[in-house]
């Protein structure tokens, strides 16, 4: 009998479900905008296609196909129009809950806030670092990256060796941003290797946060369970995030000891 029951619940969620999203879009007045047609009730297409990685292309073929605006979704449309700025710098259209799903449980950082008050007073808190002067600063360190990556490649190209070269190219982003944000390279290019998982955490972040973005709501809820699992694109988010306090944490002690030794040089 319990089972009964449980079976009718879940017959009756379905139906109403069901029900709400074809009146949605019967009663929609963007209803005649064209798109696959698992797109007019449910965002899993559009989860599928995030998944696979060929959203890109698909979106492409439904323009060609249907015309400049086109359903991906529920209430969600992809926009083509080559002459119009929608979304920039200044814009009072605001962020999507889509960028929820990038949010660590316990903070908020630039690109994850949605709160345009709140982002603009982080950016202005910020924006000194990406002034002229300070880009002209960051000019030696990663030149250094740049001499290194050109010798790597200058050795393999020698010695006709075969190598994976979006991997090497990650190897030089991760020691560029590195050397800009922390002072210093983790050695990515010297080894050649992937320092710490670092790479990897952000392949699964990216594809994690890409597709949970998508249903904005579930990220508060499975993230804390899936960033203590191993593999996961919430893990990856994790580890990222703990790499990040640890650096700043070494880079606190070691401003404080300095701070320690010229109070003792004074004396």
């Amino acid at each position: 009998m319990d089972s009964k029951i449980y079976i009718y619940v879940a017959l009756a969620a379905f139906f109403y479900f069901t029900t709400v999203s074809i009146y949605d879009q019967v009663t929609s007045t963007l209803r005649d905008i064209p798109g696959p047609l698992l797109a007019r009730f449910s965002r899993l297409w559009y989860l599928y296609q995030a998944y696979v990685g060929d959203f890109h292309l698909k979106n492409i073929e439904l323009h060609q196909k249907h015309g400049r605006i086109v359903r991906i979704a529920p209430n969600t449309y992809s926009i083509s129009e080559p002459d119009k700025v929608v979304y920039g710098a200044g814009s009072r259209f605001a962020k999507s809950t889509w960028y929820e799903a990038w949010k660590h449980s316990d903070s908020i950082t630039l690109f994850a806030d949605i709160n345009a008050k709140r982002h603009n007073e982080s950016r202005r808190r910020l924006q000194n670092l990406y002034s002229l002067s300070s880009l002209v600063s960051y000019e030696s360190p990663v030149d250094d990256c740049n001499t290194l990556f050109v010798q790597k490649l200058q050795r393999f190209a020698s010695t006709g060796e075969t190598i994976n070269l979006t991997h090497w190219l990650q190897c030089y982003a991760f020691d560029a941003v590195d050397c800009i944000t922390f002072s210093k390279r983790f050695g990515f290019l010297d080894e050649g290797q992937d320092i710490g998982g670092m790479i990897e955490a952000n392949s699964q972040l990216l594809l994690y946060s890409t597709c949970a973005g998508i249903f904005p709501k579930s990220h508060q809820y499975i993230y804390p369970l899936l960033e203590r699992l191993p593999g996961t694109g919430a893990s990856g988010l994790a580890s990222i995030t703990d790499a990040v306090r640890s650096l700043i944490k070494g880079c606190k002690h070691i401003r404080q000891d300095n701070k320690t030794r010229e109070c003792q040089t004074g004396r």
